[in-house]
């Protein structure tokens, strides 16, 4: 992050007003809304700061040993960003500090340089500063230093009711901090003889206990505890919160009954245009890319506040030749991204629409099957009920036989299937066919002759 170190040193520089002196800022009223969740913010008044010259010395902590020609190119930007304000930069190597039995954390050791400032920092030195170079300053940084940090170790914003822990690499002492508000160390206002007093509690921990997640940040928590002063959140406005909460749903305050952010979402919203230094923190990085793609949600994701960044980085003098490259880059790949994104969404797409087609293809050919079988089931209720009513008038039938004391097979006839239009049709049909054939079925019996006359007639 070295060259991003620069952009921030730019950023500092550039927002600082030219027209006011140090003390001026001392008696300010910093408390820019109701201090519910940070405590009130008072500023000191000290005439020894009257006569004296003003000026920021800027600290890089490294674990990397630059060489001369990008250490060269700070001190440049130092001198020119000097016609603006006063400034002064160093870098400082973690082999300043007695790394013995430190235990790194992802590989990383630089971060420890922030716990033990007595090897950086002058003696006298009252107060100091510490930024993530992931930062945004929208502000004039001198109001912070004014700030009365009374007898508390550092001043911090609350972001969180986080609960860490440490692991005791015995396994007999473990240690679970509980904190009512845990803060992010991204910005942090250091009481430099109170926090300097803390390097063997500091080092202590490092030495004995098994650090997972966010190493310095968890250090300082337990180390620290309520030995705070708490800063309105405009000081380190953590935007990546809120796109984390579109993309997973945090659960802020006020929105279920233990919210884990110590604000509500409407509070955050509301302070993001007020907000004065914005911390780039639990997102991608405005260096990396501009968009994300929300898998859930099904949608791009812009990085919040990115041109504001990229505005600094390219006026960022001696550097904005290697950011305009970046920059190039950058949009080359955010190009690619997304085409890559929509040509996934739209094979998506595709397939969905095609299975939803075939979804539709099954369920409309089991609806004729459906159709077609009704059919048949009506049919074959018709011939069923047919059926039962031929049964039923067979029986109608017997029963009338039975009451007239008939055989059932005297009115029975005699069914010829005749093929029709055929000669034996043609005589069949005449008259005296007919009548012979009634006088020879009827001369069988005495009933037949008795009712031969009748059909005859």
């Amino acid at each position: 992050y070295i060259n991003q170190a620069a952009v921030l040193i730019n950023n500092v520089i550039s927002k600082i007003d030219k027209n006011k002196r140090f003390i001026d800022f001392f008696g300010c009223d910093l408390n820019t809304y109701e201090h519910k969740n940070h405590d009130y913010i008072e500023t000191d008044f000290n005439q020894e700061y009257e006569d004296k010259q003003e000026g920021i010395v800027f600290h890089i902590l490294t674990d990397y040993d630059f060489n001369d020609s990008v250490k060269e190119k700070f001190y440049l930007l130092a001198e020119k960003l000097s016609s603006h304000y006063t400034c002064k930069i160093n870098f400082k190597h973690m082999q300043s500090i007695n790394q013995e039995n430190l235990h790194g954390w992802n590989g990383r050791t630089s971060m420890y340089l922030i716990l033990f400032l007595s090897s950086i920092l002058q003696k006298d030195l009252k107060k100091a500063l510490y930024l993530d170079t992931d930062l945004y300053i929208n502000c004039d940084i001198r109001e912070l230093f004014a700030i009365n940090l009374k007898d508390n170790i550092i001043a911090c914003v609350n972001t969180s009711k986080s609960f860490g822990s440490l692991k005791s690499l015995d396994g007999k002492n473990d240690i679970n901090i509980d904190s009512s508000g845990w803060f992010n160390s991204g910005l942090t206002l250091i009481n430099v003889p109170e926090y300097i007093a803390l390097e063997p509690t500091f080092k202590n921990i490092m030495q004995n206990y098994e650090i997972s997640y966010l190493a310095v940040e968890t250090v300082l928590n337990y180390a620290i505890q309520k030995k705070r002063l708490q800063l309105p959140v405009v000081y380190n406005f953590c935007v990546g919160l809120l796109k984390l909460d579109y993309l997973h749903h945090l659960a802020f305050e006020e929105e279920v009954q233990y919210g884990h952010m110590y604000y509500s979402k409407q509070f955050y919203n509301e302070k993001l245009p007020q907000a004065k230094i914005l911390h780039y923190c639990y997102m991608d990085k405005p260096w990396n890319r501009r968009y994300t793609f929300s898998e859930i949600k099904q949608t791009f994701i812009e990085c919040p506040c990115f041109d504001m960044w990229w505005d600094m980085a390219l006026g960022t003098p001696y550097f904005s030749d290697y950011f305009f490259n970046i920059r190039q880059e950058l949009y080359k790949r955010d190009c690619e991204f997304i085409n890559q994104k929509f040509v996934e969404l739209e094979s998506k797409f595709q397939n969905e629409k095609n299975q939803t087609l075939q979804e539709l293809k099954s369920l409309e050919q089991k609806h004729n099957s459906y159709l077609l079988s009704q059919e048949n089931r009506e049919k074959s209720l018709k011939l069923l009920n047919l059926e039962q009513d031929l049964i039923n008038k067979k029986l109608n039938t017997k029963k009338l036989y039975k009451e007239l004391n008939i055989k059932e097979d005297v009115f029975i006839p005699r069914i010829n299937l005749i093929q029709v239009n055929s000669a034996k049709e043609r005589i069949h049909n005449h008259l005296a066919y007919k009548l012979g054939l009634a006088l020879i079925e009827n001369s069988k019996s005495i009933k037949g002759y008795i009712r031969m006359p009748y059909v005859l007639s």
